[in-house]
C-alpha cells in the first residue's frame, strides 16, 4: 500500500512540474507536499495549519508541553511541518526567533527532518536549529 501511495505521490508531482507552487495551497511546493504526505500525515484536502502569527506562535509554544506523548506528539510535529511549509522559512524563523530558547529547540528538533532527510531548505529555521545542535548545521543541505 505505502508502495502505491508513493507511486501516486510521484505522479501527481511530475504531472504539476510545470508549477513551482501548489495550486490549492499556494505556499506549498510539490517538494514539500511530497515530504508531507509521504511522512506527516498531510493531503491537500487538510485545513491550514495557523491563519495567522499568534497561531503560529501558540503552536510553536505547544511543542513544550510535556504531555505532548505518543499520537499527540506526532500530531504536533506534524501540523509543525505544515505551517513551516505554508507560511515559508522567512516567516517561521522570525516568529520562531521571538521564541524562548526551550521552544526553539523543540520546534527545530521536531521538524529538522523537513531538511534532513528530504532536503528542503530552510536556511534561517535551521541556523536557529544549529545553536542548539552545531553538530548537524549541515546535514543533508541542498548542494552538500
Amino acid at each position: 500500500m505505502k508502495t502505491f501511495l508513493v507511486c501516486v505521490v510521484l505522479a501527481l508531482l511530475s504531472s504539476c512540474a510545470h508549477s513551482p507552487r501548489d495550486d490549492e495551497r499556494p505556499g506549498i511546493n510539490p517538494a514539500e507536499a511530497a515530504a508531507l504526505t509521504e511522512n506527516y500525515y498531510w493531503h491537500t484536502g487538510n485545513p491550514k495549519a495557523v491563519d495567522d502569527d499568534a497561531g503560529l506562535e501558540a503552536l510553536m509554544r505547544r511543542s513544550t508541553n510535556p504531555k505532548l506523548d505518543g499520537e499527540g506528539a506526532e500530531m504536533q510535529t506534524s501540523t509543525m511541518a505544515l505551517a513551516l511549509a505554508e507560511v515559508g522559512d522567512d516567516r517561521f524563523s522570525a516568529v520562531l526567533s521571538r521564541q524562548t530558547p526551550e521552544v526553539q529547540k523543540e520546534v527545530t528538533d521536531s521538524i529538522s527532518n523537513m531538511w534532513r532527510h528530504y532536503k528542503l531548505d530552510y536556511p534561517k529555521t535551521r541556523a536557529i536549529h544549529a545553536k542548539f545542535d552545531p553538530r548537524h548545521e549541515s546535514d543533508n543541505l541542498p548542494g552538500s
